[in-house]
């Protein structure tokens, strides 16, 4: 993922909170039972994992991106991915994982899922089709995932075929899953990590089709008061990624799309419609600050930069807003223990 040929405003998408930390805090502990360091997974990544432990906000895509990779570099030839899929299971979901297990039927399900999924995953929606004798599911990405598309996809098929097996207490349902990715010679692998399921690749979407009599079972782990607390959670959780929600969420966006050109707390205050006492109180709610938020872009925003090796250490500096290089190098040793030249040469 180059830094240079992307806007401000192309940025965002990669490089606002999207992907809840339950997924990267998963991948890590299994990378860690395997003997990986947590410094080597960490390498070259504004998230460390005592943010990643101690703080609940979501994480970004290029955030999640560097972590994969680095986890991919150090899986020594294993397929990570398979690996990955059979730990995402319905309970890393929270709420929308014990919510989608206990619905009255499998079509009740996946409606949630679909419904609910910007409560797990903002860069992904699903789309949902039902006809006489097929249901069709689609992921739909709301980003260029990359490099990162056979992971996500495959980590998905995981958390899917593991919500239909428990639900129903069966295995199989004459599932047909179409990867928008080559097969590579891991078809087999495929095979054998989702025995009954048929595979097509190179296809323009992610897919999963089976038969549309599935959605009619009723689901063995219903639970009425849970699936109702469930879906109150969500929605709660879902009102946090609108318009009236989080406003410390609403700024960083704001601060990201207006990059490097950053606002000041008035202007800023001026563009939410409130006076800069009150933003000051609500971002305070949010227990952070509009400083605490600038720093935080600032500190992501240096590490896309420094990926492009056609930026000077100068020019990063005046992009991030920094008078002088001596004043961001001071900065950057602090967010990272190296200064940016350093990091650049080790991680990029």
């Amino acid at each position: 993922m180059n830094a240079t040929p992307l806007s401000p405003e192309q940025n965002v998408g990669y490089l606002l909170p999207s992907i809840h930390p339950a997924y990267a805090r998963l991948l890590c502990a299994h990378m860690r039972s395997t003997g990986v360091e947590l410094k080597d997974l960490f390498a070259g990544n504004s998230l460390s994992w005592d943010t990643l432990i101690e703080n609940p906000d979501f994480i970004s895509f290029a955030q999640f991106r560097r972590l994969t990779n680095n986890a991919r570099n150090l899986a020594q030839g294993r397929n990570l991915e398979l690996e990955i899929s059979s730990m995402i299971q319905a309970s890393s979901h929270g709420p929308l994982g014990y919510g989608a297990l206990a619905a009255p039927s499998v079509r009740d399900t996946f409606r949630l899922v679909q419904q609910m999924l910007g409560t797990r995953l903002r860069i992904l929606q699903l789309e949902f089709n039902e006809e006489t004798e097929y249901a069709t599911f689609q992921i739909i990405s709301l980003i260029d995932l990359g490099d990162l598309r056979r992971f996500v996809d495959v980590m998905l098929l995981g958390s899917f075929v593991d919500l239909l097996e428990k639900t129903t207490g069966q295995k199989g349902h004459a599932l047909k899953v179409a990867f928008p990715f080559s097969r590579d010679g891991q078809g087999e692998l495929y095979r054998e990590r989702f025995p009954g399921v048929g595979f097509s690749f190179d296809t323009p979407c992610f897919e999963v089709t089976f038969p549309s009599e599935v959605l009619n079972l009723p689901c063995l782990t219903a639970d009425e008061f849970a699936y109702r607390n469930a879906i109150r959670e969500c929605k709660q959780l879902m009102l946090d990624t609108n318009e009236t929600g989080n406003i410390s969420r609403q700024v960083q966006a704001y601060l990201f799309s207006n990059a490097p050109a950053f606002p000041t707390q008035e202007t800023t205050a001026e563009k939410f419609n409130v006076s800069v006492r009150t933003l000051i109180r609500r971002l305070k709610a949010d227990r952070t600050s509009y400083q605490e938020l600038l720093d935080k872009v600032r500190k992501e925003l240096a590490v896309w930069y420094l990926s492009d090796r056609s930026l000077s250490i100068e020019v990063i500096a005046e992009r991030l807003g920094y008078v002088d290089t001596s004043n961001f190098s001071r900065v950057f040793r602090r967010w990272f223990d190296s200064t940016p030249s350093e990091f650049r040469q080790t991680n990029v």
